[in-house]
């Protein structure tokens, strides 16, 4: 095994334990002549920043953020790694031989965004391009419901 996939497993790992993929959907009114529109997303959240800097560092894309508590406490800071679209895709292909949990999510996340790259930028969606993307979104959305096992 190369370096580079055993680096690719770990994170992997990693991504299995710690990390999410989500087809996020916009807030009504943005940008959509149907209100709203649909992005994919892929994201490990941990308490330390270093590690997730170095997944970043590794793939060289995505960005760093602090979670905000909603109800403050006395957590530890959490820390989220976020990476979108084209970006999220890539890393999912060079993640997915490694994964032993998110299989599912990733399929239909490449499968997503396969569809969505082959339409031109900012034109409106036809129905049945929303229609996919739509029923996408609420298969992602299924498969992360809290207690189903992908």
């Amino acid at each position: 095994m190369s370096e580079r996939d055993r680096e690719l497993a770990y994170i992997a790992g990693f991504f299995d334990g710690e990390g999410g993929i989500t087809i996020w959907r916009s807030p009504p009114g943005n940008r959509s002549t149907r209100g709203y529109y649909f992005t994919l997303r892929a994201y490990i959240g941990n308490t330390v920043y270093d590690v997730l800097a170095y997944i970043q560092s590794f793939f060289n894309s995505g960005s760093i953020c602090e979670q905000r508590y909603k109800n403050g406490g006395r957590r530890k800071k959490q820390y989220r790694w976020t990476v979108a679209a084209r970006e999220a895709a890539d890393v999912l292909k060079q993640l997915q031989p490694f994964l032993r949990i998110k299989n599912q999510h990733v399929n239909l996340a490449l499968d997503f965004q396969r569809r969505k790259h082959n339409t031109a930028p900012r034109r409106p969606l036809t129905d049945e391009e929303f229609e996919f993307e739509e029923e996408c979104y609420k298969k992602m959305k299924e498969l992360n419901r809290k207690g189903v096992s992908g």
